[in-house]
Parts: C-alpha cells; structure tokens; sequence
C-alpha cells in the first residue's frame, strides 16, 4: 500500500490550526480533544471519513444504536464495567433525563492539557490515539468531573459498593477532593482534525475491509457536504427474550437523495480516484459479521436499554 498516495487526499488541518475547508453546516464549531480507538476497524473508519456521528445525532428513541465505547463493553464481555455503567445509566434515567447518556454520547474535553492529564484509563489512551476535533454548534453537551468515575468507590472485585455520588455525578459538580478532570458527553456531529491520525485510520481500514476503500472514500466526501451516508452505528437487536447481540449498520439512506447527488456531483475537494475504482461498478460493504457479538441479558439490562431507547428489536 501506498500511503504517501493517500496523504494527498486528505485535507490538511493541523493541530491549533483553523479549519479551512468548507464546514458541511453553518455556526461556529467547539474546539475539543478526544482519544479515538482507530485500532477498532469502525471507529477507524468514522476517523478517516471526517466526522463522527453520535447515536442521537441521526437517530431519536425510542429506537437508536448505542456508542462505540459501550458496543466496545460488550464485545469485551468486561462485566464489571459493564454493571457500574448500567448503574450509573439507571441513575441518569430515573433522576438526569436531559443529561447525555453514556451509553449513546461521544466523549470529549474542552483542551489538549484536560486530556493529557489522563491515567490508567486504558491502552488507547496515549499520545498516538490523542485527536483535535471541531464539534457541531448544535450539539447539545453534557459536562460533569470524570473524577467521580475514576475515584468511585469499589470491592476487591471492581463493582461501585456506594452510589451516593451518582447524582453529585450527573449534575455537574465537582469532586471535593480532587482537581477537575472536566468531560463533554455530547450528541452530535465532530469534525477530525488534521491528517497523521486519519492517515494511520485509513491504514487499519485498508487492512481491515480493503473491499470497501470506494464506499470508505464516499463516505468521506458526503461528509464533507453535510451528509451521514457512509457512516456505521452499532446497534442493540433483541433475538429473544433471553438474548441480544451488537450488529452493525452502514448508513445509505441518501444513496437515491436527490440534492445529495447533487452535491456530491458538484463536489471540487480533493478525491481518491484509486479509492473509488475498487471493486468497479459494486460497493464493497466492510464485512462486520465477525464483529457480532451475542450474549444473554437480564430483566434489569432490558429496563435500562428500553428506557435509553437503544433497542432495535430484530
């Protein structure tokens, strides 16, 4: 593979830099930082298209796919984390039902310091995975002390013993003993800065679905003329009464959009005409039947995921 190609077709936007290329809406987007997992193919691919797209950014309950961290809980079968988050979650949808949820909002921080300033929060969470993003004026965004979290109390096992800090959690106030590690839970739409994380994105993609690289370069160019097709959402689906599983779904709703066509046809940014040669006259859909995971739930899991309105029965 040739990546100093595909260098040239990615718009340049470094780091502290404005954002020169025509933004796909109209406002003043929020400067954020986030650290993107782009050694997970999907998130990867929403890395390399441009812009993430939050569950409630395109779709609204009472059916909508869940986050990428939460489908990432999942598929690790991390329970432990899996139950606190499902604690928490119980708490935000009996008490803060305006706030983001965890389990369908995108994390961000307000500076490179805030998020530079994490610990043993994971292996992803290094200078390498570390992106600048521009967020949508519309998003809406839920600000609360990640500290609350990190110091939670817990058993010798990992499980949060006392909840008594949950709603302090929720409504945004900061923890007593500790310096504030400030967190953005938001809905919407976020711009990927720059090109080194992007052209190392497109590597994995590369890697993972090398069949898909011309629905992957569609993908990026109706992003950046304000559109959502080509973007990929894990979805909650209920087999049955005693079991679900994380499927995931790419985005084609303006494949036969008129005024998309449109724009796309009157699109001069740059093109990967490579990209858009593979595979000829057929789209290349990345294969994500291997990325299914399936698993047994319980009646209060079934509560918490109908209450969020991430459910899509089959």
């Amino acid at each position: 593979m040739n990546t100093q190609a595909n260098q040239k077709e990615i718009p340049r936007v470094g780091p502290g830099e404005p954002i020169t290329e025509p933004l796909p809406y109209e406002g003043t987007p929020m400067q954020v930082f986030a650290y993107l997992d782009i050694d997970q193919p999907f998130v990867a691919w929403a890395s390399y298209r441009g812009v993430l797209v939050s569950a409630h950014a395109k779709y609204q309950p009472p059916q909508c796919p869940i986050s990428m961290m939460f489908a990432g809980m999942i598929a690790a079968q991390n329970n432990v984390r899996f139950r606190n988050e499902m604690l928490i979650e119980t708490w935000r949808q009996q008490h803060f039902p305006t706030c983001n949820s965890r389990l369908t909002g995108m994390y961000f921080f307000e500076d490179m310091a805030s998020a530079q300033r994490l610990k043993n929060w994971g292996y992803h969470f290094t200078p390498e995975y570390l992106a600048e993003l521009a967020l949508h004026p519309s998003s809406s965004i839920t600000k609360v002390d990640s500290n609350w979290i990190t110091y939670a109390p817990l058993d010798k096992n990992g499980y949060i013993t006392d909840p008594s800090w949950i709603p302090r959690y929720w409504s945004g106030e900061a923890h007593p003993d500790h310096e504030p590690l400030w967190e953005l839970i938001a809905q919407g739409r976020a711009i990927v800065c720059g090109s080194d994380l992007r052209i190392r994105a497109y590597d994995n993609v590369y890697k993972a679905f090398p069949t898909a690289l011309c629905l992957l370069e569609t993908g990026r160019i109706a992003a950046h003329v304000g559109s959502d097709l080509g973007s990929i959402f894990p979805w909650l689906i209920k087999n049955d009464e005693a079991t679900m599983k994380v499927q995931y779904h790419i985005d084609m709703e303006d494949a036969h959009n008129e005024v998309f066509l449109a724009k796309v046809h009157d699109y001069k940014g740059p093109r990967n005409y490579r990209d858009l040669a593979v595979g000829g006259e057929y789209f290349g859909l990345p294969h994500s039947e291997e990325y299914i995971v399936q698993f047994s739930v319980t009646d209060d899991f079934l509560y918490s995921v109908h209450a969020s309105g991430a459910l899509k029965n089959t």
